[in-house]
């Protein structure tokens, strides 16, 4: 009994802290689901820049779904969490925006404001990263 004490001791303080940890500070929301910055595409053939995006996604490991001239539709999974983006350079910026999710606890609170588990904010920030640098390269020569 006198070791069952201590260690129902330390569960009972570790339980709480754990539940914290995994539902963050939006009271198990998730976190706000991240809109990234649109990248400069003004002035750079069309061609170029989808070949250039095509690059960023593919230096990733992202997966090519589909796509047209002026857009894409991409994918990542990493066990059974998945997500689909658009990326649309159709005019003077390129933008990343969410398609759909599997297992990242994608929801929206009251007022229509998405949430998403911070694993899919870090691929869009490395996506948007990747692209910008794609796109640093065509501009600039690499």
């Amino acid at each position: 009994m006198k070791r069952i004490l201590p260690l129902l001791l330390i569960v009972t303080l570790l339980v709480p802290v754990a539940a914290c940890k995994s539902t963050g500070s939006t009271g198990g929301k998730g976190e706000p689901l991240m809109q990234p910055e649109p990248v400069d595409i003004s002035g750079l053939d069309k061609d170029k820049v989808s070949k250039a995006v095509f690059a960023a996604v593919e230096s990733r490991g992202f997966i090519f779904e589909s796509g047209t001239k002026t857009s894409m539709q991409i994918g990542w999974a990493r066990g059974r969490h998945k997500a689909t983006w658009k990326i649309d350079f159709a005019g003077d910026q390129a933008t990343i925006d969410y398609v759909s999710s599997e297992e990242l606890s994608y929801n929206e609170d009251a007022e229509g404001n998405p949430y998403i588990h911070r694993t899919y904010n870090g691929w869009t920030a490395n996506l948007r990263s990747d692209i910008a640098r794609e796109i640093g390269k065509l501009r600039f020569g690499s």
